[in-house]
């Protein structure tokens, strides 16, 4: 079986960083042990034409990526969709699509390609599989409104106003590549007059965006969701026939090289970046006190402007330790007896999160999205209010005040899908669709 991936970045010689790229990549590695696949992505290369394509084969894999330097040109602007859609890309990928004839098309993430592609993959009557890493089909903020990501609700009063600053700040980007700082502020002042003039409100703009990316969504063959959470949140937008719960399955290879160091003190760990909304600010705050443990942060790059403000914050915190960027997961969960992941948005299926409990290393999570279907509070982790730093420490005291809650925790750990039995679903998926 032939099949063309499609996904925002991909490289045959690089490791991802981010936990959708690490699910597509080894699931690509493991697809081509019995199949052709071939990966379409974007790529940035300056010593190239936007537009151009970039292809590299190893073994059953053939990467091509479509090279796009630059914001669209000024014209797109007569598209109220404007950062929706791009059509040169539309373009290389179509060539793509007939030169490559696959048996069939799996899209998992079209953030800086073109969700039009949907479009083109069906026009041409290839069966379409498309697997729902975030909430981009329904919000404009991709992992639901993250100024208080835990509190949203996917409501029009809501999402218009999440969109409004989403549209507004999109367009003054793209008109200041194009125009400069000191003409932009003028030329978003022009567009909106013009939007207006055309009868296209914020409220308009948003139900076409939503109408736009839901009608395409509807058009697979099938719909992927990692987790229940995910199908239930897009059963009120596309047909909950459509969607299959999938959950993704996860290299567990690295579990046979497993040691665990030896630690006079509780070690509790984070594994992810600074990010508002993966909650870098609950973790620090309610770990800053803690007595008998230690906070180790992995995955921050120890350079970064905002690692080093965070350092000066907590500097005279002795108990939280900044590790930087780690290669491999044992490099984590050799180190650290209780993972914390206080995600302030609902996650669709945290690869963390699943690493973790492959590595019998118990979790303490927000009580949002996907960690509310795997951890079974007080009895194979713990959960906590979502933004609340004075739970996450009430929860992290009673393991500090009761080590033993660690091995209970563990004993009640359940199974971790891998990738065989992954690829096994999936083939199984693709069969169904091609008969």
């Amino acid at each position: 079986m032939k099949i063309l991936i499609v996904t925002k970045r991909y490289s045959v010689n690089e490791e991802s960083t981010d936990g959708t790229g690490k699910y597509v990549s080894s699931l690509c590695s493991s697809l081509a042990k019995k199949n052709k696949v071939v990966v379409v992505s974007r790529c940035v290369d300056r010593n190239k034409k936007d537009y151009s394509t970039l292809a590299q084969t190893r073994g059953n894999i053939r990467s091509i990526k479509i090279v796009k330097n630059s914001h669209p040109l000024l014209s797109t602007l007569n598209d109220p969709l404007f950062f929706a859609r791009d059509n040169k890309i539309d373009g290389a990928f179509e060539d793509i699509l007939l030169s490559e004839d696959p048996d069939i098309v799996h899209i998992h993430h079209l953030g800086n390609l073109s969700y039009s592609l949907i479009d083109i993959v069906k026009r041409h009557g290839y069966p379409l599989a498309i697997t729902l890493h975030d909430f981009a089909y329904i919000c404009n903020g991709v992992f639901k409104d993250m100024s208080k990501p835990y509190s949203c609700e996917l409501t029009l009063s809501s999402c218009r106003e999440c969109f409004r600053k989403f549209y507004y700040s999109r367009l003054e980007s793209y008109l200041e590549y194009r125009l400069g700082q000191p003409f932009s502020k003028l030329a978003k002042i022009f567009q909106v007059v013009r939007n207006m003039l055309k009868g296209l409100s914020i409220e308009k703009l948003y139900k076409m965006r939503i109408k736009y990316y839901t009608d395409l969504l509807k058009r697979a063959d099938a719909i992927i969701a990692p987790s229940k959470f995910v199908k239930n949140t897009f059963s009120g937008f596309v047909p909950a026939s459509k969607i299959s719960v999938i959950p993704h399955g996860i290299d567990i290879s690295f579990v046979g090289k497993l040691a665990k160091a030896n630690s006079k003190v509780l070690r509790f760990g984070y594994v992810g970046g600074p990010h508002t909304h993966k909650g870098i600010d609950v973790v620090l705050q309610a770990c800053r006190w803690i007595k008998n443990a230690k906070l180790l942060l992995f995955g921050n790059e120890p350079f970064s402007p905002v690692i080093k403000r965070y350092k000066e914050k907590y500097a005279r915190s002795k108990n939280i330790i900044f590790k930087g960027v780690y290669k491999s997961p044992e490099t984590v969960f050799n180190n650290i007896d209780v993972l914390i992941i206080p995600s302030l948005c609902g996650e669709t299926f945290s690869l963390a999160l699943h690493e973790s409990l492959a590595a019998k290393v118990p979790v303490i999570a927000s009580r949002i999205g996907v960690f509310e279907e795997i951890i079974n509070n007080n009895r194979n982790g713990f959960l906590f209010e979502a933004g609340s730093a004075k739970d996450l420490t009430d929860k992290i005291n009673k393991i500090t005040a009761n080590p033993g809650l660690i091995a209970q925790f563990i004993k009640n750990i359940g199974h971790v899908k891998g990738l065989k039995e992954h690829v096994d679903e999936l083939a199984s998926l693709y069969s169904s669709l091609l008969h």
